[in-house]
């Protein structure tokens, strides 16, 4: 049987660094709209709602 384990990211950590630094917040929308995503998948992201991590979605974010 196989065993299905949840990813997890430092997305929301790393979002919440990247607020500190300009000192404003980045709304999810604001993040979906700049690397060309929908809003779900930012908010998927933001909640550790993965199961995968998608290469083409990983070099969007960075």
């Amino acid at each position: 049987m196989a065993t299905h384990r949840k990813l997890k990211n430092r997305f929301l950590i790393l979002l919440t660094e990247k607020e500190r630094q300009l000192g404003r917040r980045i709304p999810q929308s604001e993040v979906a709209r700049e690397v060309d995503l929908n809003n779900h998948t930012v908010s998927n992201w933001i909640r550790n709602e993965l199961n995968k991590f998608d290469t083409t979605i990983i070099e969007r974010l960075c």
